[in-house]
């Protein structure tokens, strides 16, 4: 039985620097040694401009697993999804979160704005991609808080567009229509790749709890 399909409305979410992860990105255990008081105190303060510069909103929508083979899925009745690796992800689920978070378009000009300062753009594109991921992982909480009242759980992992043979052109087209993401400023590329390009999309496993 149906418990709800209809989109979320856009949720800005909490915007917060995940420096333990974009140290890691930037490799700090390899340099950390080589690097002098200053220049780190010049990398946290490039980490907090570039972090000033996100503007952090996500979406997301329950879809319905409605028939699954060992290569692909349908959702919601009306929609083929076809890789083997993405059906093992999604076995003994009954329903799938799928969501879409971006960092904005402002993180994305700043980067471009400084490939002539190539350690400030490496800083300000690690955390554009941390704030991202670290923004779809608050979505999905967000939406298994409210899932939860319908008894139904959300897996921890995710699974991307782009991954296991999941082809970012149909998948990524599909989404965007679903989860109407142009509301939120985003697009596709002739490429299929998100605009602005620090964004996110994912599944997780969805299963009723009772």
């Amino acid at each position: 039985m149906k418990k709800f399909f209809t989109t979320s409305d856009i949720i800005d979410l909490p915007l917060f620097l995940p420096e333990a992860a974009v140290w890691s990105r930037l490799g700090r255990n390899r340099y950390l040694s080589k690097m002098t008081g200053p220049e780190e105190i010049q990398m946290k303060l490039a980490m907090h401009k570039a972090l000033d510069l996100c503007r952090v909103q996500g979406r997301w929508m329950l879809l319905e697993i409605t028939r699954q083979e060992s290569d692909w899925l349908e959702v919601d009745g009306n929609w083929q999804i076809v890789s083997r690796e993405f059906v093992n992800f999604a076995a003994g689920s009954s329903y799938l979160f799928l969501g879409a978070v971006t960092a904005g378009g402002k993180i994305s000009e700043l980067i471009a704005r400084s490939q002539d300062k190539l350690a400030e753009a490496v800083v300000y594109d690690a955390v554009g991609s941390e704030v991202a991921d670290a923004a779809i992982g608050s979505l999905q909480k967000i939406a298994s808080k409210q899932l939860e009242r319908s008894n139904l759980a959300v897996s921890e992992r995710r699974f991307s567009p782009g991954y296991g043979n999941l082809h970012l052109d149909s998948v990524q087209t599909e989404i965007f229509k679903r989860l109407k993401l142009e509301e939120l400023g985003m697009s596709l590329s002739a490429s299929f790749i998100m605009q602005p390009e620090k964004s996110v999309t994912a599944f997780a496993g969805v299963k009723e709890t009772i």
